[in-house]
């Protein structure tokens, strides 16, 4: 049998966080196959602690697929004020979701374990504005601009004393403008 050489002295061992609240941010949503016959498609959500002594630590929340779990899903999507999604829309190529889009949101979550399994749950999302998903736009599109909302119409017999509303912000900055890359290829994972 032939020797397999690797250097595991640098390589820290993953480990979980400490039972706990944590205020996180979503890096990651990708889509994972079952792994046995009769189980269902899940996602896998990662967090990445944005505070505290777990700084830069990240722990995954696994959110069923399965046609028994759709309360669950709808409850875990209406945290983002998007309970009335129809499709998820994932990448064929990275299995990453791509619409709607959950990267940079701010949330809380925690993390229990229990005997040997860790449990992983959102809490709440801590953005300002939880706002339903914008109308769909073309992936190349989405990558190359940001498309503000038209201003509303101000009469003149309205009084401008007021502050105005705050706008709404998206969790992350808006990306660079740059040459659009080529769409990739999108499955539709159809929530019925």
């Amino acid at each position: 049998m032939p020797a397999i050489h690797v250097n595991l002295g640098a390589v820290e061992a993953f480990t979980t966080l400490p039972d706990g609240s944590y205020l996180g941010e979503i890096t990651k949503v990708t889509h994972r196959e079952p792994t046995k016959p009769g189980k269902f498609a899940q996602m896998m959500v990662t967090y990445t602690v944005i505070d505290g002594d777990s700084l830069g630590k990240r722990q995954s929340e696994f959110v069923s697929l399965s046609p028994q779990s759709l309360g669950f899903l709808k409850r875990w999507f209406m945290k983002f004020g998007l309970g009335d999604i129809p499709d998820l829309i994932f990448d064929d190529d990275t299995d990453e979701l791509t619409d709607p889009d959950l990267l940079g949101y701010q949330v809380i979550f925690t993390v229990k374990t229990e005997g040997e399994f860790t449990r992983v749950k959102l809490v709440s999302v801590e953005d300002d504005v939880a706002a339903p998903a914008p109308t769909p736009v073309p992936l190349a599109v989405r990558h190359s601009r940001t498309v503000a909302a038209p201003e509303p119409a101000v009469e003149e017999d309205e009084v401008e004393d007021e502050a105005p509303a705050p706008a709404p912000r998206r969790p992350h900055p808006a990306p660079v403008a740059q040459a659009a890359p080529a769409a990739p290829a999108r499955r539709r994972a159809t929530l019925r």
